[in-house]
């Protein structure tokens, strides 16, 4: 599995002018200092509380899709010939859940794979279902993921995270200023017990965004 980034959009949550007054510094000397904090601040946080700040476009590349094990061996015998055998329910079937590495997800925009006879194919919208608030996508009710061929990256899966610059959490923007006030007064490094303070409250705020 692979994520790669298509494109990235930052998000404005934050400028020069509000992190200066943040800090209550009001003159104009340290401007280019204060960008680069902020841009420091913004893949910092983004960073330790694995969310994505600004709307970025990623591609999740994987081998194959979930399925069990055993199904790849009885290719003939579509869709559970286990199952079939033994009489159990769809819904007894071992998840099939492709679930996305990042937060918060905004849109699944396509999904593509390679077949056993080496074409490309997108899988129709309307086969698999998408939880977007806990990044998951599943096929519909009493089907299966396609067969994939037999090669690297078979599996591609479009969809874009983050936050626009009008949809962020509050908290965020607090957590992107402190860090921007913590590195403006201690230019040799922030100390630890800040770090850990901060850190923590980067934790939270993903934990607290996605319950």
């Amino acid at each position: 599995m692979s994520l790669i980034v298509v494109s990235n959009t930052p998000a404005a949550i934050t400028n020069v002018a509000e992190a200066k007054r943040w800090c209550r510094i009001d003159n104009q000397a340290e401007d280019d200092i204060f960008q680069i904090l902020i841009d420091g601040a913004m893949d910092y946080v983004s960073r330790v509380s694995r969310l994505d700040i600004g709307q970025i476009h990623y591609a999740l590349r994987l081998d194959s899709f979930p399925t069990p094990n055993w199904y790849r061996f009885y290719p003939n015998l579509y869709p559970y010939p286990q199952l079939i055998t033994i009489g159990l329910p769809f819904n007894s079937m071992p998840a099939q859940t492709i679930q996305l590495p990042v937060n918060p997800v905004i849109s699944v925009d396509g999904i593509t794979y390679y077949d056993t006879q080496s074409v490309l194919q997108t899988v129709d919208p309307s086969k698999y279902s998408v939880d977007l608030a806990n990044g998951r996508i599943a096929p519909i009710h009493n089907t299966s993921w396609a067969m994939t061929d037999n090669r690297l990256d078979a599996v591609v899966v479009s969809f874009t995270a983050g936050f626009s610059s009008a949809n962020y959490p509050k908290l965020l923007k607090m957590a992107v200023l402190n860090y921007v006030l913590l590195a403006y007064q201690y230019r040799d490094g922030i100390p630890d017990k800040a770090k850990e303070i901060l850190d923590n409250a980067c934790i939270g705020l993903r934990e607290n965004y996605l319950c």
